[in-house]
């Protein structure tokens, strides 16, 4: 993702979720076939690696693109929704990477679907000094345009992060603020991840992002490297308070690839001994 990350837009006033099919056949649109119809027929498009709605501190290698399509949702009652969230990233390198994302697509209507534009940026904290605790300082920016009248907004974020000794868990936690067309209304607070990986496929995740905005969900899973750079993720999302939202399920889809061919190794932005599944589901190099 992103999601990223921007990534949820629900309001809890949002009528229960009940799309019918043309008039006459007397049938309904279930959540569920409506949820993985999206994730089997929509082609992953439109910004920054996430680890869930958080920011991640992996970044698209040079003249590579990443894609990624969410889905959160709700099927049982009472609540039901559905939220599609899609990303695209490229990396221009120098740990940088530039963005497009397509948020607030749900049913029932956000009425407040935005396109937004960006970059995210790393910096690496002595590297070698610390060569196995990767601490990164990350910052990023979306602007966000509502296809439906709502104005321009902004996304802005920072956070550091680096890696527990032994466990090799990375730890994320920073600052966000933005504005209504991603989370509902105007906001500041403390976004935060963890990151564990188990085996070279499989990694716990979750992330958080304080405050009673669209976003403020807990959100703990894990990622499962399908094949290659394809990653799926599952999450359930916790609300920090009723004002937020339901709870749900989170499932994501993304893969990362090159725009032309390169040469053994050249995939990975920072050089390393060695890569591993990062917490975005993308392979990417341990930062010396």
């Amino acid at each position: 993702m992103l999601a990223i990350l921007p990534k949820t837009v629900f309001n809890a006033r949002f009528k229960p979720l009940s799309l019918h099919l043309p008039t006459g056949t007397g049938k309904s649109l279930s959540p569920f076939w409506l949820v993985f119809g999206w994730l089997a027929l929509v082609s992953p498009a439109f910004a920054q690696q996430t680890i869930f709605n958080v920011p991640s501190a992996d970044v698209t290698p040079k003249e590579s693109v990443y894609l990624e399509t969410e889905s959160q949702f709700r099927p049982w009652a009472p609540n039901r929704f559905w939220l599609g969230t899609q990303y695209f990233a490229y990396g221009i390198g120098h740990g940088a990477e530039i963005d497009v994302t397509l948020s607030n697509v749900s049913s029932p209507a956000s009425g407040n679907i935005a396109l937004g534009g960006g970059f995210k940026k790393i910096f690496l904290i002595s590297p070698q000094r610390f060569p196995k605790r990767e601490f990164k300082l990350t910052v990023g920016e979306i602007v966000p345009v509502s296809l439906q009248g709502q104005g321009v907004g902004s996304w802005t974020y920072s956070h550091l992060s680096g890696r527990i000794p032994r466990l090799n868990g990375r730890i994320t936690a920073g600052v966000s603020v933005g504005t209504r067309q991603l989370f509902g209304r105007n906001t500041a607070g403390f976004i935060g991840g963890f990151e564990q990986p188990v085996t070279k496929r499989f990694t716990l995740i979750a992330d958080w992002f304080s405050g009673t905005h669209a976003n403020g969900y807990f959100i703990p899973g894990f990622s499962y490297v399908i094949s290659g750079p394809t990653t799926l993720f599952v999450g359930y999302q916790l609300p920090n308070t009723h004002r937020v939202g339901p709870q749900g399920l989170v499932i994501e889809l993304s893969t990362i690839a090159p725009t032309r061919r390169q040469p053994a190794g050249a995939i990975q932005d920072s050089p390393s001994p060695a890569a591993q599944p990062s917490g975005s589901g993308t392979f990417q190099a341990k930062a010396p």
